[in-house]
């Protein structure tokens, strides 16, 4: 049924591929909100997330963001594109810019914002120390194999913006760190050129 629907409404709005990313179209089931089934052959559909469930709450968590334990933030369940519609994440998820990227959190609410590499780090197990002291580039563990990633996210394995600028003031691109979820690689990657996918979040109180 979600296949027939998401086939109308695309054609409604005309899809295209782009050249430049990847289609993300998935059901993501489970209690492990990840895209485990997500496929990457295409650029992900543009517009804005049709997650129905927008009430938020300043002390807790909606139906549609989980809880980071210990440490006071919501995290929506689904990449950016994606809704949660109560047991999966449903639809296609967003590769964008970096600026189209942040502009997608707060489209959702003026409370949520990108992504930090510290807020993507403190997800991801056993990071490089240079990673965590020197703000360099490295590995973490993938977040399937991280416990707090893995039980909020299951096996996601996309690779997302972080809001934090990389250090390098040599280089003429503007460079913002990315995190992939596959294999924990934390990376420098070109605002302006480079689409990735999205996470979105918001603190409590």
């Amino acid at each position: 049924m979600f296949g027939v629907i998401a086939f109308i409404l695309c054609a409604m709005a005309s899809c295209t591929a782009n050249d430049h990313a990847d289609w993300g179209s998935s059901t993501v089931g489970g209690n492990n909100q990840g895209s485990d089934n997500t496929s990457t052959d295409g650029q992900g559909d543009a517009g804005q997330d049709t997650d129905q469930d927008t009430s938020i709450d300043e002390n807790t968590c909606a139906p549609n963001e989980i809880l980071q334990i210990n440490a006071d933030k919501c995290w929506r369940r689904c990449p950016a594109g994606q809704y949660w519609d109560g047991t999966a994440c449903v639809g296609r998820f967003y590769q964008r810019t970096w600026a189209e990227a942040q502009q997608a959190c707060t489209d959702f609410d003026s409370r949520y914002h990108l992504a930090t590499r510290a807020d993507i780090i403190s997800l991801l197990s056993n990071c490089d120390l240079p990673i965590v002291e020197q703000d360099l580039e490295g590995f973490c563990m993938p977040c399937l194999s991280s416990p707090i990633c893995q039980g909020m996210f299951g096996a996601d394995t996309l690779d997302y913006w972080t809001s934090t600028f990389t250090q390098d003031e040599t280089s003429s691109e503007h460079l913002m760190w990315g995190v992939s979820f596959g294999d924990g690689f934390v990376f420098a990657a070109d605002s302006g050129k480079d689409r990735l996918a999205i996470r979105c979040l918001r603190s409590l109180y």
